[in-house]
This record gives structure tokens, C-alpha cells and sequence, in this order.
């Protein structure tokens, strides 16, 4: 009998399809219901969603999401690697970056007048390459446009 194969340590990154960055208002739940309401469970894709949080509430987007999709909805954490087939939501009060398919994030400057997470995070996505797409759904500002550019020329 052959022995078991031994567990690799290549990351979960290298089996990713697509690293969607989704940007979206915090009015933006019926989008986003929409968009994962016709969303297949197995895409081999991680979906990221970015949104301004208040930081006074408690968001609740991880259990409204999950009456709509059956896939597996993670709140980011510093260093957390992204896995495929995963949808992983901004927590408050945070910037988020990607780079090399670890999710990074830092405390946002409390004294900072206008914020931009979408830009931001969709910047860090830009560097994820060919693999990387952009998508907002909503909003009224123009968190995002910058970042969706930066997508595009990255290819």
C-alpha cells in the first residue's frame, strides 16, 4: 500500500479563478442580495465586498447575505489568506489591502474627513493582475472609480 500523499503547502491563493472586489454603499444590500441571490456556490472565485461601515453599528450584512447565498461568508482579519468559492466582507473601523492573496488590514484614521475603502482596497486588488476584477454595484460618491481604472490598466 502506498503511503499518503503529504499535505502541500501551497496556499489556497494558487487555486483562486478570480479575485472579484465588489464596492458598494452602505445602502447597497439589494444589490448585492441581487448579485449572490443568481451566484453559483462553486465558482472557484473569492469575492471580496467592501462597503462603508459606520463605525457606531454592528453590521449585519454577513446574516442578510446568508438567507440569499449558500456560500461561505467570512469577516476579513489581518493576514487572512483568501480561499476560492468564499465571499469576505470589510469589518468597521478598518482599510483593507490585498497583496499576494493575504487580506491586510489597518486601523482607519478617525480624524480623516472623507474616506475611500473602495479605492483603496480595488488599488491593492490592481496588483493582483490578470486575476483581479472590479465591480461597484452602488453609491454615490466616487469611491471606486479611481480604483476600477487602476483595474483595468493591470489588465
Amino acid at each position: 500500500m502506498d503511503a499518503p500523499a503529504a499535505p502541500t503547502n501551497e496556499p489556497a491563493t494558487a487555486d483562486i479563478k478570480l479575485i472579484v472586489g465588489v464596492g458598494a454603499s452602505a445602502g447597497g444590500l439589494e444589490a448585492l442580495e441581487r448579485l449572490f441571490d443568481s451566484m453559483p456556490e462553486k465558482t472557484g472565485c473569492v469575492f471580496v465586498v467592501v462597503q462603508h461601515l459606520s463605525p457606531d453599528f454592528k453590521s449585519m450584512l454577513d446574516q442578510l447575505l446568508a438567507r440569499r447565498t449558500k456560500i461561505p461568508i467570512l469577516l476579513a482579519q489581518d493576514q487572512m489568506q483568501l480561499r476560492p468559492d468564499t465571499i469576505v466582507l470589510n469589518p468597521p473601523k478598518k482599510q483593507m489591502i490585498i497583496s499576494g492573496g493575504t487580506v491586510y488590514l489597518t486601523e482607519k484614521d478617525p480624524t480623516e474627513l472623507v474616506s475611500h475603502p473602495i479605492d483603496v482596497f480595488f488599488r491593492s486588488l490592481a496588483q493582483e493582475g490578470a486575476r483581479a476584477v472590479a465591480i461597484v454595484l452602488s453609491g454615490t460618491g466616487s469611491d471606486g472609480s479611481c480604483g476600477l481604472r487602476d483595474v483595468h490598466a493591470a489588465g
